[in-house]
């Protein structure tokens, strides 16, 4: 049903046939992604490019394709880890003129290893985020998870986790122990193997595997994994987690897995024995959690995960760090992590809340049961005994769930409530956070017919406020719904077809809670105000406008309102705004450029106080580059400012594809001492023994001569592998474009023209998957 929008299994399989010269070699592969010949390649954005074999010694170019199959297995891996919500590069294969297949994957921006030391100061809600994700990694049968410096794991610019080696899943992650070396599959352990000795802490024998020779083998780090991931949990965390890994697991239908899996470049033969194998992990999951937890130990946790949704909307939240004040509480309390997680038992058929650990909630948490419509006894310890049949405290629960999701939905893109009937009411008293749109239209949910455990959901709404059309528009723009399919649609009422589904796509589609816009000028001038240490703590530098969402499933809108609260100037046309990044799990994009002309000078009251008077106007990126040279903590806004540069580094490499240069690599700096800064290299090619430089710079000089731009051509070293499997230093010619120009300045002075808005780079394939 419909289509998660967060979530990125889909896309190309295989991207080339021929990448070395599809793609542009930028340089040597790093550790990050594990191991493996490559290098970093650019094709629009920039790719690791790995493969994964054994490294037989016997095999030569022409016979090196029969382990494609482990390439494969990663793919296939990272696409079914992400469909599940882990955050992952995206993933596709690519082929040279021999047939062997090699990952690509796209270049995480400013990723490092991470280490346990990182891993227990993460939030809380990251760090069960995480440790669910082992569940994940076991039914996968990943045998490497991570070592003892973290690799396998890392996190980017933008504090996202991620995982990044999937090179020892499904057939591929026992290979070293199976005896073969010709290429042949072993899948015995991936298919009969035991997914609850790969979980760290979930067994005694956590590692350990016995094949028929009796022979004991171990997986790969056993010690440090499980090391690594006991550092930030308790017990209570544990469980939380691996009950909630194995409600991802449970979470994919067979239909989807099915889907995911065929569209794989594995044979016939194996796709049905990967299909197979997944499906017989994931029941032995279930029954290892209700072994281990109770027979309603999955029930119980989802329950609990639904009921925390409800108490972020009414705004009973856990208990708030010391350490969090100002701004920071704003953007605390827009995560639903961060709400009450109350604990559900049930018992003799009967449901219980246990708030003791947080027994000043317990009024607050039975009144917002009691605007439900939940009838409750409780006692003095903080146990609330719920007095409608289980079944029914589900579905009370389920639409209140699903009515909150939709009503944010509507209040995002401003359809409001007005009606004065009261079933159009909300339960809450709104204003629980910024973003919770709690001034929002809320749809009436309710299960038809109301006591079927299994049937269709109904959807009533007030033309007045919003009309059909424009209903099924969201609903089809946001979880992919479509009309007479998913869903039918008559006057003030929508019926969904799969219920459980719909649920799934709430709970996951939860917006972008942070926004911001890089408005700029016809020089390629950027608007950005300078700190005030006194104001801000300490901090000095420069910030473009963002901040926390009104708006958050409708991020474009709540860009231009940000530039407007932040700067006092208003965003004309927001449909106008370019995407150019994102810092969400999600990938959706947050980040939008607002061109020259879109931004209007109207001195709106300004609503942040954090910068020096008179600075909130236009820089260009030299202007940065001092005050970054003057003062060394005069660093800049990063994500925006950085995602802006890039952006331009792609316009400006596709603007040189178009004059003939495909072997030239546009760095446009993202680095505070040289911000912005354009450089123009050649790429690095390798051939014989000897890695040689194949495209002079005579042309370019040309080029850049005849339409007056000044540079200054300089000598780099590189390190670059030699045919004799060795690195050694090469020079390359490096063009340092005039200081003085902005990126915008810089490519219309390319293309010719004057000062234009340039059209939108096509869209990167989505790189993350968010956990609902």
């Amino acid at each position: 049903m419909g289509k998660n929008t967060n979530k990125k299994s889909d896309g190309d399989w295989l991207l080339s046939n021929n990448f070395q010269a599809d793609f542009t070699k930028k340089g040597e592969k790093t550790k990050l992604g594990g191991k493996g010949e490559g290098g970093i390649y650019r094709s629009k954005i920039d790719y690791v490019i790995k493969r994964v074999e054994t490294g037989n010694s016997a095999y030569t170019p022409q016979n090196r394709k029969v382990e494609n199959f482990r390439t494969y297995d990663e793919v296939l891996a990272s696409r079914l880890f992400g469909e599940l919500g882990g955050a992952v590069p995206y993933m596709c294969v690519v082929n040279d003129t021999d047939g062997n297949a090699y990952v690509a994957a796209e270049r995480l921006r400013g990723a490092k290893d991470l280490t346990a030391d990182d891993f227990k100061k993460l939030p809380l809600s990251i760090r069960e985020n995480i440790l669910s994700e082992q569940v994940i990694h076991a039914w996968l049968c990943n045998r490497d998870i991570v070592n003892a410096d973290g690799e396998n794991y890392v996190v980017d610019a933008d504090r996202v986790v991620a995982a990044v080696d999937f090179g020892q899943c499904f057939f591929s992650g026992f290979r070293s122990v199976s005896g073969k070396t010709d290429g042949s599959k072993d899948d015995k352990i991936f298919v009969e193997g035991d997914p609850l000795l790969l979980i760290p802490g979930e067994s005694d024998k956590h590692g350990q595997l016995y094949l028929p020779d009796s022979k004991q083998y171990t997986l790969n780090n056993k010690d440090a994994i499980a090391n690594f991931f006991s550092t930030g949990a308790d017990l209570d965390l544990q469980r939380h987690a691996y009950l909630q890994g194995v409600l991802r697991v449970l979470s994919m239908p067979d239909a989807t897995l099915t889907a995911i899996v065929n569209k794989s470049l594995h044979s016939e033969e194996d796709k049905q024995k990967i299909i197979r194998g997944l499906q017989a992990r994931r029941d032995k999951l279930v029954r290892h959690a209700q072994a281990k937890y109770g027979q309603f130990a999955l029930e119980e946790e989802q329950s609990s995960l639904e009921l925390r949704r409800v108490m972020h909307k009414a705004g009973i939240f856990s208990a708030m760090p010391g350490s969090v004040s100002g701004d920071a509480v704003v953007g605390w309390k827009s995560q639903y992590q961060n709400a009450l997680l109350p604990k559900i038992i049930i018992k003799d058929d009967i449901l219980y809340i246990d708030i003791s650990v947080k027994i000043d909630k317990l009024d607050a948490v039975n009144n917002i049961l009691a605007k439900m419509g939940v009838t409750t006894s409780k006692d003095a310890g903080g146990i609330i005994k719920v007095e409608v049949p289980i079944p029914a405290f589900k579905r009370i629960v389920e639409t209140a769930v699903m009515a909150d999701a939709l009503q944010i939905l509507l209040g995002s893109h401003e359809y409001k409530s007005t009606s004065a009937e009261a079933k159009y009411k909300s339960p809450y008293a709104g204003g629980a956070y910024k973003g919770d749109c709690s001034d929002g239209f809320r749809p009436v949910v309710s299960y038809v017919p109301s006591d079927a455990s299994a049937g269709k959901l109904k959807l009533e709404f007030d033309e007045r406020v919003i009309s059909g059309d424009n209903f099924a528009k969201l609903l089809q723009e946001k979880y992919g719904l479509t009309k007479d399919v998913d869903y039918t649609l008559t006057s003030g009422e929508i019926i969904i077809v799969d219920p459980k589904s719909f649920l799934l796509l709430t709970q996951t589609e939860i917006g972008a809670r942070k926004t911001a816009i890089v408005s700029e000028n016809d020089k390629g001038q950027i608007m950005a105000g300078r700190l005030d240490p006194a104001k801000k703590g300490g901090a000095s530098g420069f910030a473009t406008a963002g901040g926390n969402a009104d708006k958050p499933m409708n991020p474009r809108a709540s860009a231009a309102d940000e530039g407007g609260d932040e700067f006092g100037h208003a965003i004309s046309t927001p449909e106008k705004l370019i995407p150019i990044g994102s810092t969400l799990h999600s990938r959706e994009p947050n980040i939008f450029l607002a061109g020259p002309g879109l931004t209007s000078d109207i001195k709106r009251p300004i609503g942040y106080k954090e910068f020096k008077d008179g600075t909130i106007k236009y820089h260009s990126f030299h202007q940065f580059r001092e005050a970054s040279r003057a003062d060394s903590a005069a660093s800049f806004d990063r994500s925006s400012v950085m995602y802006y540069v890039k952006f331009y580094q792609q316009q400006i490499q596709q603007e040189l594809e178009k004059l003939g240069f495909n072997d030239i690599i546009v760095i446009c700096s993202k680095k505070a001492g040289t911000l912005g800064h354009v450089y123009i290299k050649p790429s690095i090619t390798g051939g014989g023994t000897v890695v040689k430089k194949i495209r002079q710079a005579d042309e370019l000089v040309k080029v850049l001569t005849s339409r007056g731009i000044r540079y200054e051509k300089i000598e780099k070293i590189s390190k670059q592998h030699n045919g004799a499997g060795n690195t050694e230093g090469v020079k390359r010619e490096v063009f340092k474009v005039d200081a003085k120009l902005n990126p915008l300045e810089f490519l219309n002075i390319l293309m010719g023209a004057a000062a234009v808005v340039p059209a939108p780079a096509p869209t990167p394939t989505p790189v993350w998957s968010l956990m609902s």
